[in-house]
């Protein structure tokens, strides 16, 4: 939007980049958002949001129309916002054995990407696997973002591992390599350096912090602080989304309103 157009265009604050932006990615969650809501609310947030993620699994999967579903992707690209499925289904597809109709099912419905995660499946997905699932997907023109980590850590995630992972899914060709939030919680505070080392490895651009549910809206501060106000997050729903900008842009409390404190004129 052109700065002349804002209400105060003489007043001077950090921008955000411009979309399409492989920094600075904020991915909403979408549960289950009515589609009168949804039109009114992306008048206002359309330019924060990179991605929406659909996120009310047993609604998405068993409860709405196909119709009410598709007019919901139809409205995130009139505002210019490419929708995807959270990981949750694919899991499904995957215990049961139906990845391949999953991912035509998810293209014929217009969603422009899929997650593939492994979080709550009791078997992980082996390298071949993941590899051979981003290929499908990407073979039907879907964006993928793959995720590492699982929703009941019994151990901090090791280094090496999540960095030779994500190296690999981008390789196969992932758009995003996204990590789960309760391994994130887990890691603030008993492996606090973790976000800037995995970061600087495998480049902050490649990679997405699932910010929430849990230990919201703190660890989201975290990853702006340790990491940059451009750090890619997730999992940030509908009515966090104002605050999150804000916190990016040094104007919120929760980041003790940095802005104030950089020598700004």
């Amino acid at each position: 939007m052109n700065k002349k157009a804002f209400g105060f265009p003489f007043l001077d604050i950090l921008e955000r980049p411009p979309k399409p932006r492989s920094l600075w990615v904020t991915v909403m969650s979408d549960a289950g958002m009515p589609p009168g809501y949804q039109r009114d609310f992306l008048r206002m947030t359309s330019d924060i949001i990179d991605y929406a993620k659909f996120i009310d699994h047993p609604g998405n999967m068993a409860g709405y129309p196909a119709e009410l579903i598709q007019e919901k992707i139809d409205i995130y690209n009139e505002h210019g916002i490419p929708s995807f499925l959270g990981g949750i289904p694919f899991e499904v597809a995957a215990m049961q054995g139906k990845v391949s109709e999953y991912f035509k099912r998810v293209a014929e419905m217009g969603f422009k990407a899929v997650e593939i995660s492994e979080d709550v499946i009791p078997k992980p997905l082996s390298p071949s696997q993941r590899e051979g699932f981003i290929k499908q997907a990407k073979d039907l023109g879907l964006e993928v973002f793959t995720e590492l980590g699982r929703k009941f850590p019994d151990a901090p995630l090791e280094r090496g591992e999540i960095v030779e992972s994500a190296l690999s899914d981008l390789k196969a060709g992932a758009k995003k390599v996204v990590i789960e939030n309760s391994d994130l919680v887990k890691l603030q505070n008993e492996d606090p350096a973790f976000f800037a080392d995995v970061s600087r490895e495998v480049g902050k651009e490649h990679l997405i912090f699932e910010a929430g549910p849990a230990q919201w809206p703190s660890l989201a501060a975290w990853l702006i602080q340790s990491i940059g106000p451009d750090v890619n997050i997730e999992n940030i729903s509908d009515k966090e989304i104002i605050t999150l900008d804000a916190m990016r842009r040094q104007l919120h409390r929760n980041v003790e309103y940095a802005f104030f404190h950089e020598n700004r004129a």
